[in-house]
């Protein structure tokens, strides 16, 4: 293995075709240029691959996280996650603005109302919502305040296990059947 210097924009770009945390920056380039692995080929026995389910029941959310896209970032993830249960929860989804810690505020109507709770808070607005999410916060406590507006919002406990592992890995997890 070599290492090689590319700049910022190069990097940017590859890391933009990422499609699963397994990628390396080698797969990637492979991919992109279409070229094939070195080497023997090594057959498969067995015949094709057995089907893979889901290991947590179907739900209303989990249906929403599978049309998600690749989204590399947990802050991604998590506004996603978010404007998902919005979605699905419109008629109640305003009782999160409850949802507080010892000092700052976790939602909002407004940018300004989450930047004057503390410093370096990044709000961002959640997607197709007036609501307003502090982002500025470790991926636990991201899991926390989830899980906090998910049973505020009476969803499944296997609802609030798939979202959090969409939140932490990126994509639900399957077992072979």
């Amino acid at each position: 293995m070599r290492i090689l210097g590319v700049d910022d924009d190069v990097f940017n770009y590859v890391v933009s075709h990422m499609r699963d945390f397994e990628d390396t920056p080698s797969r990637i380039l492979r991919r992109l240029l279409g070229i094939e692995r070195p080497g023997p080929r090594v057959k498969r026995r067995g015949g094709p691959r057995k089907a893979r389910k889901p290991i947590y029941r179907r739900n209303e959310l989990t249906t929403a996280i599978d049309l998600a896209g690749w989204l590399p970032f947990d802050v991604q993830r998590y506004l996603y996650l978010l404007a998902s249960v919005e979605h699905l929860r419109r008629k109640d989804f305003r009782n999160i603005l409850s949802i507080r810690g010892r000092t700052r505020i976790y939602f909002a109507r407004t940018e300004s109302e989450i930047e004057a709770s503390g410093t370096a808070t990044q709000p961002r607005l959640i997607t197709g919502t007036t609501f307003w999410a502090l982002t500025n916060i470790p991926t636990r406590e991201k899991e926390r305040i989830l899980r906090s507006v998910l049973t505020m919002l009476d969803f499944e406990e296997e609802a609030m296990l798939a979202a959090r592992e969409y939140l932490v890995r990126g994509r639900i997890p399957t077992a072979t059947v």
